[in-house]
Order: structure tokens, then C-alpha cells, then sequence
């Protein structure tokens, strides 16, 4: 007598699981009926009454004619076609502050390299050294009538008069994925001829224009790179030494400012160290060690079993950078005071294996 209610209980359940059909299924109330019109009968047109104007309503959707047994044809859906992105002209573009000139170009340096030198090579210029590593090269003092008739022809008669050699420098742009061309030609006469016309200034602005021009025209073909600068970052320092000054560890970049600006934050990025902040015109980097980069995503065993980052106590340390002369000093500070010489050091030759 005891097991009655269990046995009710579960027959009851078992009526209501087999009633839930009237409900829901095939034939229930909440079907669905989105395939009713399969079933549907064709019914004869409409009788408008006597005495009422007709007008004929055309398909929207009409099944072209032609289309015989379209249930055993199979329908395969074409590949889209591939799209090429047309570069602007400002893709190169011409700069100039004070006495300076040059052209930014919407390339990184490794591929901005090879176009430059093949330019140059194109003229008639001949290549007296070259070094990727820093990003230029050296033509070999030459006449300017033996250079290409194109640009031979913006000189003049000076071309016949003077004899030319153009330092080519190729660098970082203040921002990312840019590249600068600088170009430092020296110009000297040929014996004999007492006067020429033609200044550095205006021979560099017509070097810069021709350079420009020839970037511009030929850009869809320029997908070759150097592999020697390819395989280096440009902003990359020479030398980099990890040394003590006044007691406290001190990273050394062979560098200059801007250079070793971008290559600490890229170092850091490589280095899985998280950047909070950055004050550029302070020169320091805001890192914090107690969570992985904002980059990283979280899978789900580390969401379920490690701590919120928003939950972590941060662990802030600064990277100071301060030019001295031709190099810049990195260090660690703690707030307005040096981290401690074990953490500072632990940073710094995790940067220096990054830059290295």
C-alpha cells in the first residue's frame, strides 16, 4: 500500500508526457505550418461582380520560363571574386618643415626599401654601399647627364655641369605601419665650369618629386622585399646593453629617442607585458605585471578557474626612457622611486631579450 502514491505519481507523469502531443508535433494545436502551403490546392481565379474594372497583377517573383525540372538540378553557389584594394595617391605624400623635406609613405620600411633602391638603380644611379640594418644606402659620385634622360632632363644644362651623390635614408614614421625617405644629396662641380645654377635645395625637391612620381605609378607592382629587411625591425637598436649605473640596473639602446621609443613598446608587446599607459612627452610606459596583455583572450578554463583581471591587485611599474646623448637609458621606477634592483632587473632583461 505504501508504493500506491509512487505508482501514481509515475503514471501520472507519463499520461502528461504522452499528452503533451495535443500541444505541440505534427498534429498539435502549436505547430509548425510553415510547410503547409506544400499540401495546399489550387483554386479557381477570383469572380469579380459585373460592373467592376479588372486589372492583371504580374508576378513579382516570375519562375523564368525556361527553367525545366528545377527539383534534380543542383544549384552551387559561385565564389565571389576576388577583390583588390586600389591604393590612393596619398599613399605617397610630400612633407616639409623649415629646410627639411621628405616623403611619407603608407608602407613599413621593409617594403618600402627595395622600391626606393629600385628607383634609384632605375636612373642610372649606381649603389656605392648599402645597410638595411639601418635603413640606407649610398649612390657613387657620378654626372648628372649620365643618369637617366628623363631625369637628366629636370637639370638642364646643369646636368652636363655637376656631379652627384645622394645619402638615401629610410625610417620609422610617427605612425604605425608608416615609413619617412629622407634623401641628403651633396653636389659638386666639374672642372672647369665656374657657375651653376642648381642649389641642394632645389636638387633634392626635384629628386623627391621624381621619386614620388615613380612610387605612385608603380605601386600595384611593388610586393618585393628586401630579406635583410624583412628579417630585422628597423627600429630595432644596434646595440643593446644591460648595465649598472649608480648601483641600479640600466638598459642602454644604441639609439636615438624615436627609435627607441617604438622599439620598448614593441618589446614589451613581445615580452607579454601588459601596457596600461603610455605618456610619450613624459617618455615612460605604465606596465602592470599581475595580468596578461589586453590582447590575449581568456579561454574558458582560465575564466572558470583563475580571478577576474578586474579583480587582480595590479602590480604598476614604469619603464623611464631618458636620452643621453647619442643613446637612451632605460629604467624601472616604483612611483617617483627606482624599483627594486631584483624587479628592475627581471623587466629589463626581459625587454633586452625582446630587442635583442
Amino acid at each position: 500500500m505504501k508504493q500506491l502514491p509512487s505508482f501514481t505519481l509515475i503514471a501520472l507523469s507519463l499520461a502528461a508526457l504522452s499528452g503533451c502531443s495535443w500541444i505541440g508535433g505534427d498534429k498539435g494545436y502549436f505547430r509548425d505550418r510553415g510547410s503547409d502551403y506544400l499540401q495546399a490546392d489550387q483554386g479557381s481565379p477570383m469572380q469579380l461582380p459585373q460592373g467592376v474594372q479588372t486589372k492583371r497583377l504580374d508576378p513579382l517573383m516570375p519562375i523564368p520560363t525556361h527553367v525545366s525540372n528545377i527539383e534534380q538540378t543542383e544549384f552551387a553557389v559561385p565564389r565571389a571574386g576576388v577583390t583588390t584594394e586600389k591604393k590612393l595617391v596619398d599613399d605617397y605624400s610630400l612633407h616639409q618643415s623649415g629646410q627639411s623635406q621628405w616623403i611619407v609613405a603608407q608602407q613599413i620600411p621593409a617594403q618600402v626599401w627595395s622600391n626606393v633602391m629600385g628607383y634609384f638603380m632605375a636612373q642610372g644611379f649606381r649603389i656605392q654601399s648599402e645597410s638595411p640594418q639601418v635603413g640606407q644606402f649610398v649612390t657613387e659620385w657620378q654626372t648628372l647627364a649620365n643618369t637617366s634622360a628623363p631625369l637628366a632632363a629636370r637639370f638642364g644644362e646643369a646636368a652636363a655641369q655637376m656631379q652627384a651623390q645622394v645619402l638615401v635614408r629610410i625610417e620609422p614614421g610617427v605612425q604605425r605601419n608608416t615609413s619617412e625617405i629622407f634623401l641628403e644629396p651633396q653636389l659638386r662641380q666639374l672642372e672647369g665650369n665656374a657657375s651653376v645654377e642648381t642649389t641642394h635645395g632645389s636638387f633634392e625637391k626635384t629628386l623627391l618629386d621624381a621619386l614620388r612620381t615613380y612610387l605612385v605609378q608603380n605601386q600595384d607592382q611593388q610586393q618585393s622585399v628586401s630579406l635583410l629587411a624583412a628579417n630585422r625591425q628597423f627600429d630595432t637598436p644596434d646595440k643593446v646593453n644591460l648595465s649598472e649605473v649608480n648601483g641600479l640596473p640600466v638598459l642602454v639602446l644604441d639609439t636615438s629617442f624615436d627609435r627607441a621609443w617604438s622599439s620598448v613598446g614593441r618589446a614589451l608587446e613581445q615580452a607579454n607585458i601588459a601596457i596600461e599607459d603610455l605618456n610619450r612627452s613624459a617618455s615612460q610606459y605604465e606596465i602592470n605585471l599581475a595580468v596578461a596583455p589586453k590582447t590575449q583572450k581568456r579561454g574558458w578554463f582560465k575564466r572558470t578557474f583563475t580571478k577576474d583581471p578586474a579583480k587582480v591587485k595590479p602590480e604598476l611599474y614604469q619603464i623611464q626612457l631618458q636620452p643621453m646623448g647619442r643613446q637612451v637609458e632605460v629604467r624601472v621606477m616604483d612611483g617617483a622611486e627606482p624599483a627594486t634592483e631584483v624587479k628592475a632587473k627581471s623587466i629589463l632583461q626581459r625587454l633586452k631579450a625582446s630587442l635583442s
